[in-house]
């Protein structure tokens, strides 16, 4: 599931992020927007890939790189 995404850790610049958000139950794509604020498991965040240019293009990766989502 979610080939190709940073597991753990955070971003580095600010933009639009493909992700794996997982609230305690199946775990699902969705696009997150960073400013630079916190990014860690308290928003559900467990995987990333970006920035992308637009919310967009960051769930359209995410849905391709977690499909079952």
């Amino acid at each position: 599931m979610a080939d190709g995404m940073t597991w753990g850790g955070s971003p580095t610049a600010p933009g639009w992020y493909a992700v794996v958000v997982d609230y305690g139950r199946l775990p699902f794509p969705a696009a997150r927007r960073w400013t630079g604020a916190l990014w860690d498991d308290e928003r559900g965040i467990k995987a990333f890939d970006g920035p992308h240019d637009t919310a967009e293009a960051a769930l359209d990766w995410a849905m391709e790189c977690c499909p079952e989502g």
